[in-house]
């Protein structure tokens, strides 16, 4: 927690977010009811977003396996696939992860699945291999911070945009510890897959698929760990998968970039030689956005912290040389959004950082542009991300948790 010894709002916000934590970690809120089954279903990919979805739910063990039967609107009979389970880590072993892939789905085609041997019936779309009409979804990062309603009145905010997916850009559910042979906070995890299975359904009715990075609090020990200290994570979620590290192509129009910023894979090494061969073989989309917890460019901590230079060496030029639009970055609990930024100076031709984390968290006071030459514009303020793409323009809304208003909007045309 950070505090301004000259700003007496730095000192309020700061010690009602130090209260907040508190009342969530040590669980003076709801109980999560862990009787359900299964308790929480959520979507995701592995391969092609247009063809494919993968349903995954958290359940009893079951000898049966991972069945899940789907169809299209217009279809009357149910297809069925199979996938396979993995039991949750620390003891809970009685609770399983299953996950089932779709495959040879038709392309921006509205779907109803369930889950064999369950009444419950739900609805997703998959995306268009073409930018025929517009795509919108939405990015945030730090989610589940605090209270479960300061989380949930995010998620409904969110959902209500109706997109078409989600990015949450690391620190999930803060259940880690510091301790690198500590116990994670199981229960925890458990509410924020059940918020996201209830809260993040669109007026439509479709589950919004979640692309989850990883963060320092959720890896025990927090920095330079392999991936057995994230073991809710890594068993959580799919995608990106082992690695921690991944990218989906979205049809012809655009890649987005998921990256672990030196949480369980070092920053430099493989995964920059990664970075640097994936962004030079998508340099053809029209639109190219990569996603990670800690910032290059910090609207509230120091410029220049342990993690941050180092994205700045590595990662930075490889996103100015391949042309990346936009870059999501997260971790300081505030709203930021960059000027174009190339070699170092504000270029109308760079890439532009927006983002910083403040899904579910008690939000910091950053920075103002005055104090720091690269930042366009900051605010004290939970938010989401709405980002909308349509072949002429990309388009970047943030919008203000509590009030539900927009409080700063980028649009960027493409070919810039």
């Amino acid at each position: 927690m950070i505090f301004d010894l000259k700003s007496p709002k730095s000192w309020i916000a700061g010690l009602l977010g130090v209260a907040l934590l508190a009342l969530a970690i040590c669980g003076c809120h709801k109980s999560v009811d862990l009787s359900r089954d299964p308790l929480a279903i959520y979507l995701t990919w592995q391969h092609a977003p247009d063809t494919t979805m993968t349903v995954q739910w958290i359940g009893n063990a079951k000898e049966e396996g991972a069945h899940v039967l789907y169809r299209t609107e217009e279809q009357k009979e149910w297809y069925e696939a199979s996938g396979f389970s993995r039991p949750l880590p620390q003891d809970h072993d009685d609770k399983h992860v299953y996950i089932v892939e779709l495959t040879n789905l038709s392309p921006d085609t509205a779907y109803r699945f369930k889950i064999a041997g369950t009444d419950g019936e739900y609805k997703f779309h998959t995306m268009p291999s073409h930018l025929d009409k517009p795509i919108r979804f939405v990015v945030g990062g730090d989610m589940f911070h605090e209270t479960t309603q300061i989380l949930q009145n995010a998620n409904l905010l969110a959902a209500k945009k109706s997109p078409m997916f989600a990015v949450a850009g690391g620190d999930l559910a803060y259940a880690s510890v510091r301790e690198i042979e500590g116990a994670e906070n199981y229960e925890r995890w458990m509410e924020f897959l059940i918020r996201w299975s209830e809260d993040m359904i669109t007026p439509e009715g479709y589950k919004v698929p979640l692309l989850a990075l990883i963060g320092n609090h959720d890896v025990n020990g927090r920095y330079l760990q392999p991936p057995s200290s994230a073991k809710f994570y890594y068993t959580l979620f799919t995608m990106p998968g082992k690695q921690g590290y991944n990218v989906l192509d979205f049809g012809d129009y655009m890649t987005f970039i998921m990256l672990d910023s030196e949480h369980t894979h070092p920053i430099n090494g493989a995964q920059t030689e990664w970075l640097s061969s994936t962004l030079e073989t998508r340099q053809q989309f029209p639109h190219k956005f990569a996603a990670y917890h800690i910032p290059a460019y910090p609207s509230v901590r120091t410029f220049n912290g342990k993690y941050n230079p180092l994205i700045r060496k590595y990662w930075v030029p490889l996103f100015e040389t391949y042309g990346l639009n936009i870059s999501f970055e997260h971790h300081e609990h505030a709203y930021k959004r960059t000027y174009p930024i190339k070699a170092g100076q504000i270029d109308p031709s760079g890439v532009t950082y927006i983002g910083d984390g403040a899904w579910g968290a008690t939000p910091r006071p950053p920075h103002t542009p005055e104090e720091r030459w690269y930042l366009a514009n900051t605010a004290q303020s939970q938010h989401i991300l709405l980002v909308e793409i349509t072949p002429q323009e990309r388009r970047v809304t943030a919008y203000d948790v509590p009030t539900g208003k927009a409080i700063d909007e980028v649009v960027q045309k493409v070919g810039r």
